[in-house]
């Protein structure tokens, strides 16, 4: 079962809420190390624990780190559940936000307003097209599971 309903967090979380995200996020980053280690993290849990590190890092107002942990997530999303699907447009909202809220806090130079994550997605969602892949690693597998080993690990 899912404890995020327990009422603990929420309970305490005006009294310490930075300390409780500072744990969460040591806790995350030992799952996210079992997770790589063992290959599992490119699976469903894999990438819940690749959202919650990004949701805790915004929290944590570290939003550098925030900004790798979202577009890591949005690149595994791509992968397993395809562009269109919900999780990964959502994931990819997240990740605008971000860029925009990053933005704001220090602005570009005037010459160029958006910076290249942004631009590369702003294009992003058309399952025709390769533009809505983040980053230049290499291209998923094909859908009749040709080819052969090993895929870039991140």
């Amino acid at each position: 079962g899912e404890e995020e309903g327990d009422g603990r967090a929420a309970a305490a979380e005006p009294l310490g809420a930075t300390g409780l995200y500072r744990e969460a996020l040591g806790l995350f980053e030992k799952v996210w190390g079992i997770y790589t280690t063992n290959n599992e993290s490119r699976n469903l849990d894999g990438i819940k624990c690749i959202t919650m590190l990004g949701l805790v890092c915004r929290r944590l107002d570290c939003l550098a780190n925030a900004l790798d942990w979202c577009s890591k997530e949005v690149k595994c999303r791509e992968e397993l559940q395809g562009e269109l699907h919900p999780r990964t447009q959502q994931a990819r909202r997240v990740y605008l936000d971000l860029v925009e809220a990053i933005q704001k806090r220090n602005p570009p130079p005037a010459e160029d307003a958006e910076p290249p994550p942004l631009k590369r997605l702003r294009g992003a969602g058309s399952p025709a097209t390769p533009a809505g892949n983040l980053g230049s690693g290499p291209d998923p597998p094909p859908e009749n599971g040709g080819g052969g080993g090993g895929g870039g690990d991140y």
